[in-house]
């Protein structure tokens, strides 16, 4: 077991978590967090709060693994990420799951 847990650690290092400018959540356009991982070699998943633009702008670098995502604001202080497999994945949970309950301020 320890074996199998070491080898996901490894592959997960790869990967990191980032917010983009998109919705101000982060401080660096979607341009700029593929450019830093290109240069680390890692992949990235972008999951701005409550949208998607970010994580769709992040499809267009295909040299760049990604890990389409969302995180979703439930309540006060509690918030729930949601990754997928496929973009249009997201899309779709987007459009139907999301968007129809935002509320603008």
């Amino acid at each position: 077991m320890k074996a199998r847990f070491d080898a996901f650690t490894q592959e997960t290092r790869r990967f990191r978590h980032a917010f983009s400018y998109a919705l101000h959540d982060g401080h660096d356009t979607v341009l700029m967090i593929a450019a830093r991982a290109r240069a680390l070699g890692i992949g990235i998943a972008i999951t701005d709060h409550n949208d998607i633009q970010g994580a769709l702008e992040m499809e267009q670098y295909k040299d760049v693994p990604n890990i389409p995502g969302i995180e979703i604001t439930l309540g006060r202080a509690a918030i729930s990420w949601c990754i997928f497999i496929q973009a249009q994945h997201l899309k779709k949970f987007y459009s139907k799951y999301v968007k129809p309950f935002l509320v603008r301020m």
